[in-house]
């Protein structure tokens, strides 16, 4: 028996990931003041897409069997867009709607076997396909860019340029997947030359980073056409597999940038906050520059830097102008003050304005004070038109991270490994857990406070650099994988009722006791835990071939108003299998054992998925499948 040992380590600051994210609009911040809104295609009729061909139909909800090939079934309804091709209808589906610069999300939701795509312009593929459990993904699998293809090159050379995701994030057949994409158009001058490949910025597959700043020289293979035009139709490929579409959200953007113009820099000493009694006084010196850095200035802090140009606004319309800083920051447009974020403040709060600028050069400034605190340095400035995608006006460079010249990485290749830390569950920090991994790729991580499955995830261990590079102030360690959160609270409540509210923490009254952890000779740990006088044992363990964990619970001394919840989501549903669809098709739960007891779907705020011993003792096993 080996003993839980408590304590906690040390972590740095999130900063690790802005390397991924400074291009992206922020992701928790969508009110309509700091972002223009995407606009929807409802999917209550065909009519936003060009001659929709037969095998294009809706639905108000679909099933596919997880275990059989390419098999869909919808429910006639409105809501989801079904593709089921045939030999006599097979057609690709194009929006009515052409576009450049797009950002785009939709959920997606493919069968066993099946196998499609979304092609940009009609040109350049995203590549959807069942890739549910392959250890190594290529650029054929869910998330990656389709190969271009020439047959009059060496037939082992004729598909080239091919982008496997950077992970495979991809979820077991027959469950919503979210897909969102950052799409450059191409470029062209005045005469029609391209001067500036097709870019995706960004692709996010199940809120994983799988593509990055990634050129696509000219179509993919299988592409509708093989030229290179300004703008075309978005369009979803008809003719290889079954697949379901819903939630299809986007924004158009001309091709086109915001541009810096007649940059002068002048810098200041600076000890304090009183930004305009600096400025009265000439600057220490003078230069100009081509873009906007904090290591312009020379120095970690005691100083202020002050910008003087132009904007090059190529579309009049309202922009909305985002600030970062580690310190303060002035935004001056046109001679009006647009944001005055004076005094200290960290780079994790943003500040926004909206304006309406005509097109062509407009003055501004932009003033960073960085007095103190040098250890913490960044300076980012925004910008997103209606018509301009959202960009950086500020250098790489001028977002700085701070990490060791190799990651610090806990690996579970041999043995399981169990690492105690902080771990983020939605914006929540979780400070008892600890994180089981496991030699089959499959880990998950587990709240010591109220004995809770919090959240799972397959491919590598945890990233400890958060942990235990720097000073480590978050203390933080990081999943090194995709991840699937579950329900937090306790695993077992006592209630008055079938329809009384599950708890959020453990319940007044309730005396909770952690009694430790045993492993079994593979090394799995079972947790064990006291509830007034009721006991529990808590073990989970990965299967061997496929993705998912089973879990068992036994329960002794159980009271007549025991209930223990299996899971929480705004839909549950069981399928024609016996398994559950758990929120919305976001995982699947499938009971192996549940003895005596009562399993039944409550609806108390969200839906419920909660079993109910039958006497005193009882033993639940069930699977999780994602």
């Amino acid at each position: 028996m080996k003993l839980l040992k408590l304590g906690y380590f040390i972590a740095v600051l999130g900063l690790l990931m802005w390397s991924c994210k400074e291009d992206t609009p922020p992701q928790s911040d969508t009110t309509p003041s700091n972002t223009f809104p995407m606009e929807q295609i409802l999917l209550n009729d065909l009519g936003d897409f060009k001659d929709p061909a037969a095998n294009w139909q809706l639905a108000s909800e679909v099933y596919a069997d997880r275990n059989e090939k390419h098999a869909l079934e919808p429910t006639t309804g409105k809501g989801i867009l079904v593709c089921l091709p045939s030999e006599e209808a097979k057609g690709n589906l194009f929006t009515d709607f052409d576009h450049e610069d797009l950002d785009m999300e939709l959920d997606v939701l493919m069968p066993k076997g099946s196998n499609s795509g979304i092609y940009l312009m009609s040109r350049y593929e995203i590549q959807l396909f069942d890739s549910w459990g392959k250890a190594e993904a290529k650029h054929s699998d869910i998330g990656g860019i389709y190969q271009r293809w020439d047959e009059s090159r060496a037939e082992s050379e004729r598909g080239y340029e091919g982008r496997a995701p950077l992970v495979n994030a991809a979820k077991a057949p027959g469950l919503w997947q979210h897909i969102r994409i950052v799409f450059k158009a191409p470029r062209f001058d005045a005469n029609g030359n391209k001067i500036r490949n097709a870019i995706f910025k960004e692709v996010y597959l199940n809120g994983t980073l799988v593509q990055k700043d990634q050129e696509v020289s000219g179509p993919t293979r299988a592409a509708a056409f093989e030229d290179e035009v300004q703008s075309a139709p978005l369009m979803l490929q008809g003719d290889h597999g079954p697949v379901a579409f819903r939630n299809i959200r986007y924004k158009k953007y001309k091709a086109a940038d915001v541009g810096l113009g007649n940059l002068m820099v002048e810098k200041y000493a600076s000890k304090d906050d009183t930004i305009g009694l600096k400025m009265s006084a000439d600057p220490d010196t003078t230069f100009q520059a081509d873009t906007m850095s904090f290591l312009q200035a020379g120095q970690n802090q005691g100083y202020l830097l002050k910008y003087d140009g132009t904007l090059q606004i190529p579309l009049e319309g309202e922009y909305i102008f985002t600030a970062q800083v580690d310190g303060g920051a002035f935004l001056i447009i046109n001679g009006d003050t647009l944001i005055d974020h004076n005094y200290y403040h960290g780079f994790g709060e943003k500040v926004f304005a909206k304006t309406k600028l005509q097109a062509g050069n407009v003055p501004f400034q932009f003033v960073y004070n960085k007095p103190s605190r040098g250890w913490r340095r960044s300076m980012a400035l925004f910008v997103e038109g209606e018509e301009i995608a959202y960009q950086p006006l500020h250098a790489p460079s001028s977002i700085y991270i701070s990490e060791p010249d190799e990651p610090i990485h806990i690996a579970a290749n041999d043995e399981v490994v169990l690492q105690r830390s902080f771990m983020m569950h939605g914006d929540k920090k979780r400070t008892h857990v600890v994180s089981v991994g496991t030699p089959k790729n499959v880990h998950y991580t587990y709240a010591l406070d109220n004995g809770t499955l919090l959240q799972a995830w397959h491919g590598n261990f945890l990233d400890a650099t958060p942990m235990w590079f720097g000073r480590g102030p978050s203390q933080l360690a990081v999943p090194l994988g995709p991840e699937i959160e579950f329900q937090a609270g306790p695993t077992l409540a006592f209630l008055n009722s079938n329809e009384a509210a599950w708890p959020d923490s453990t319940q007044t009254g309730v005396s909770y006791k952690p009694l430790g952890y045993k492993t079994d000779e593979a090394g799995y740990p079972e947790f064990s835990m006291q509830l007034n006088e009721t006991e529990i044992t808590d073990k989970v363990w990965p299967d061997d071939n496929e993705q998912k964990l089973t879990r068992n619970l036994k329960v002794s001394n159980a009271s007549s108003d025991a209930f223990i919840r299996l899971a929480k989501g705004s839909k549950i549903e069981q399928l024609p299998d016996g398994a559950y669809a758990v929120d919305d098709k976001k995982f699947y739960l499938a009971v192996t054992e549940k003895g005596e007891g009562e399993i039944f779907i409550r609806d108390v705020e969200q839906q419920e998925l909660v079993y109910k011993p039958n006497g005193n003792a009882a033993n639940i096993q069930y699977e999780i499948i994602w």
